[in-house]
C-alpha cells in the first residue's frame, strides 16, 4: 500500500463527505453518465434477472443508485469504502445496500464466498494500483461478467504540474513553509494505453473504453479549493501544502501570482468483460 489509510480515511470522513454531493463542476456527474451509457449498451440494465452489483470506493452512492434506478429487474447491490461517512450518505440513498467499511486491498477477505454480474470501482486507482486490483475484481466477477472501471490517470492537471516548478511555486513554497508535492503517492495509471494493457494481461476483454479530458479553470485560490480540497480530487497534496489553511497575506499572494490556472483531468472510463483464462 502506497498510501496513508488512517489519513486517506480521515480527510473522507472528515473533509470530503459532507462536501462530495455538491460536486463543484459537474466532472463526478459526468463521468457517471458515461459509465452508465456504457452500461446501458449491455444487456445489465434491461434484463429483469437479479444483479449482483459491487461498487467498492462507492463513496455516496451515486453511480450505483442510477443503476437501481434505471433498471427493470431487481438490484443486490454491495458497497465497500474506507470512509464510514460516505457510506452512511449511500446508505440513505440505497436502503437495501450492504457496506463494509475498509478499502479494495482487502476485497477477498470480505467477499471471498460471493461472486458478482458487475463490479464498479470509480476513483479508487489513486490509491490501490490498478495492477492489484485487476485481478482482485477478476476473481470475484462470474464468467462473463463486468468491470465498470472510471479513475485518472498521470496524464491529468498538466498545467498544475507545470506550475508547480516555477519559481513562484518554490516562492510560496518558502512562505509557507511547507515541502514540495511527491507524486510518488499516487497509484494512477501514465494514460489510456497502460489502462488497456492492464485490462487484457488480467484476462478482460475491453468492451468500451474513453478518455474523457474535462476542462476546468479556477479563478482564485477559493475556487481552487472548492474543487481540489473539499471535492476531493486533491485533497491529500493540498493538505501537505497547507494552502487551506493560508493565511490572509499568503492567500492574497497566491491569488495574484498564480490564478486564474486553466488546466484539464484525464479520465479513463471503461467497460470491461471477464474471460476465461
Amino acid at each position: 500500500m502506497i498510501y496513508n489509510h488512517n489519513i486517506i480515511q480521515r480527510q473522507y470522513d472528515e473533509i470530503i463527505a459532507p462536501n462530495f454531493d455538491i460536486d463543484a463542476k459537474g466532472i463526478y456527474a459526468s463521468t457517471y453518465q458515461k459509465g452508465i451509457i456504457q452500461l446501458q449498451n449491455t444487456n445489465l440494465i434491461l434484463s429483469k434477472t437479479p444483479l449482483q452489483v459491487l461498487d467498492i470506493g462507492i463513496g455516496t452512492g451515486s453511480f450505483l443508485e442510477q443503476i437501481a434506478l434505471l433498471r427493470e429487474g431487481e438490484v443486490s447491490p454491495f458497497g465497500m469504502d474506507i470512509s464510514e461517512k460516505m457510506l452512511d450518505i449511500a446508505k440513505k440513498k440505497i436502503p437495501n445496500l450492504r457496506t463494509i467499511v475498509d478499502d479494495a486491498t482487502n476485497l477477498e477477505k470480505h467477499y471471498a464466498n460471493r461472486s458478482f454480474d458487475l463490479i464498479c470501482s470509480h476513483f479508487v486507482t489513486g490509491f490501490v494500483p490498478m495492477r492489484e486490483l485487476a485481478p482482485k475484481v477478476w476473481n470475484l466477477l462470474d464468467e462473463g461478467a463486468y468491470w465498470s472501471l472510471i479513475g485518472q490517470t498521470m496524464a491529468s492537471y498538466p498545467n498544475l504540474r507545470k506550475i508547480e516548478d516555477s519559481l513562484v511555486s518554490k516562492l510560496i513554497y518558502w512562505v509557507s513553509g511547507n515541502s514540495k508535492l511527491d507524486y510518488d503517492v499516487v497509484s494512477s495509471p501514465e494514460g489510456h494505453s497502460e489502462v488497456i494493457e492492464i485490462l487484457e494481461e488480467n484476462d478482460f476483454e475491453v468492451c468500451q473504453i474513453e478518455t474523457f479530458e474535462p476542462k476546468i479553470d479556477f479563478a482564485n485560490l477559493d475556487d481552487f479549493l472548492d474543487f481540489g480540497y473539499y471535492n476531493g480530487w486533491l485533497t491529500p497534496f493540498i493538505e501537505k501544502l497547507g494552502i487551506h489553511k493560508a493565511s490572509k497575506m499568503l492567500s492574497l499572494m497566491i491569488n495574484i501570482l498564480l490564478f486564474p490556472i486553466h488546466d484539464n483531468q484525464s479520465i479513463e472510463i471503461a467497460l470491461a468483460r471477464k474471460i476465461t483464462k
